[in-house]
């Protein structure tokens, strides 16, 4: 009998984890005082002279367990033996209070078990309050990290303070898990070891508060791709601190305009994820999402090609249809996979599949397992796929090409608009650095809003290279006429200088022969100076 209470008690509080919603414990408590009630009647019937401490995981010795037991035909913790049916109906008032008292304790333990043994364990701890979420905190691995989200990480030095600070960080989760909307974070931990990269401080607790002089945990929170890091007290954590973790938590969902949406590869946020990949999506008619960030450099390359590969499939009638999605502006949405990389791509198969995630991610192996999937993509649609992904590399280097120019045009332009030539210092080095990294963000934004194919996009990068270099060409002209018009100011500069050091020399000379004409000597001494 003990042995199953303890088993309906362990049920039972799997069952409240998996709720852990006030109002179903506040039912599981009203439901548990009823049986309290019994149970108390039942104990009393025996003649029990002590009420249970706590319901353990271990069995209650004494008087009580022997109670429990007697007459119900269970062994007896204390004798080991069940009890002797002869000796039952030589004494038939003695066992037929037995047998009522012990179908009392086991209607209120049933009831209890129901109704919600958590419940009452908090009662009879004293504690009214939601239940207390046991973290399992396992360590925080790259298999977790990867395929799991919603991650709340505590960072220790130390198994040492690991273990000196375990209360203090199921406090720390008694507080949270206590807040609507946090039911699913998963709990875990890491201690720091030599060589990991150093951890943000994080923002702590409010100046001034009682938490901000008291010893602090060092979270780390994960939702998406984004995290946050704060600094937690447990002596009590404070409300303002609860609401940034509830904001964090609150999921990131673009705002798409209808532009966004149109073919051949319309995007999706947050919240059509459901209707327009899982619902739309079939084993005959699969849905491949692209999770793509604009700040990726492989996602920007393929950005045309992949709106050339939807145009192709749609023209061979492939019975599949691609979706984007960008994960800096939507954390993962119910029944996605998490993705730490991009592009990853997930092939959708209807509501009742898995989602499968293709490790394919550049443009030839994306091809080749497209290919093995659908056997329609064969002869000369496999050439022109194959063809589509080829020019990637040719977008790679048109790309890079007008980049190179851009700078040196901007370059030129702060040549061209300075006083004299601008020196190539350790620091125009870093300035032109940051020029180039500002160009090749601003173009990639520019270029990750366009809708235009492979083919298409490579024609417009090369008539914008012409343009550069035209540009380039009438700069480098004006910057040359500038330098020469320069040169001759220097020239007539100097030209007048050496005018008004000679005159003056001419004229004293003549002043001292008293007529016009300087004297041989003088003369020499002139020409000398002139000289």
């Amino acid at each position: 009998w003990l042995g199953s209470t303890a088993g309906a008690r362990k049920r039972c509080l799997r069952a409240a984890e998996r709720a852990r919603h006030c109002q179903a414990v506040m039912h599981a408590l009203h439901a548990s005082r009823l049986a309290r009630s019994r149970c108390a009647k039942a104990l009393l019937t025996h003649r029990s002279s002590a009420l249970p401490c706590h319901f353990g995981a271990q069995s209650c010795p004494g008087t009580w367990s022997r109670a429990l037991s007697a007459g119900a035909g269970a062994r007896s913790p204390d004798s080991g033996a069940a009890p002797d049916p002869a000796a039952a109906a030589a004494e038939p008032s003695e066992s037929s209070d037995r047998a009522s008292g012990s179908r009392w304790a086991l209607a209120a333990t049933a009831t209890a078990a129901v109704g919600g043994l958590t419940a009452l364990a908090l009662w009879l701890n004293g504690s009214g309050g939601p239940v207390s979420r046991r973290a399992d905190l396992h360590p925080i691995s790259e298999q977790i990290f990867d395929t799991a989200d919603n991650l709340f990480v505590f960072f220790l030095s130390s198994e040492a303070e690991l273990e000196e600070r375990r209360h203090e960080i199921q406090r720390v989760i008694d507080a949270v898990a206590s807040q609507e909307g946090l039911h699913r974070l998963r709990y875990h931990v890491n201690v720091i070891k030599d060589g990991d990269p150093p951890v943000p401080e994080g923002a702590g607790p409010p100046e001034g508060s009682e938490a901000a002089s008291a010893p602090q945990l060092r979270v780390v929170m994960y939702k998406g791709q984004r995290k946050s890091v704060l600094r937690l007290s447990s002596t009590p954590v404070v409300k303002e601190q609860l609401d940034q973790v509830l904001a964090f938590f609150s999921p990131l969902v673009e705002e798409l305009r209808e532009s966004d949406r149109q073919p051949p590869i319309p995007k999706i946020s947050g919240r059509d994820f459901a209707t327009d990949v899982i619902a739309a999506s079939s084993p005959t008619a699969p849905v491949l999402l692209q999770m793509f960030e604009d700040t990726c450099f492989l996602c920007f390359l393929m950005r045309p090609f992949m709106q050339s590969l939807a145009l192709l499939l749609a023209e061979r009638q492939v019975p599949l249809s691609i979706r984007r999605m960008n994960l800096e502006r939507n954390d993962f949405p119910d029944g996605c996979p998490v993705a730490r990389g991009t592009p990853t791509f997930v092939l959708f198969r209807g509501p009742t599949v898995k989602p499968e995630k293709l490790e394919a991610f550049k443009p030839k192996d994306l091809c080749d397992q497209l290919a093995e999937e659908f056997p329609v993509l064969a002869g000369e649609a496999l050439e022109r796929m194959d063809y589509l992904q080829s020019l990637v590399s040719r977008r790679f280097q048109l790309f890079t090409q007008l980049v190179m120019w851009t700078v040196e045009i901007q370059r030129m332009e702060q040549i061209y608009n300075s006083s004299g030539i601008l020196p190539l210092t350790g620091d125009r080095e870093k300035e032109d650095n940051v020029s180039f990294n500002y160009h090749v963000a601003n173009m990639m934004a520019t270029d990750m809003r366009r809708t235009d194919g492979i083919e298409d996009n490579l024609r417009s990068l090369q008539a914008d290279i012409d343009e550069a270099e035209h540009d380039a060409v009438i700069l480098g002209a004006l910057l040359a006429e500038a330098v020469l018009q320069g040169e001759r100011a220097d020239q007539e500069a100097l030209e007048a200088r050496r005018l008004g050091v000679a005159e003056p020399e001419l004229a004293q000379a003549a002043q001292g022969n008293g007529c016009g004409r300087a004297p041989e000597s003088a003369e020499g001494t002139a020409g000398t100076g002139a000289d």
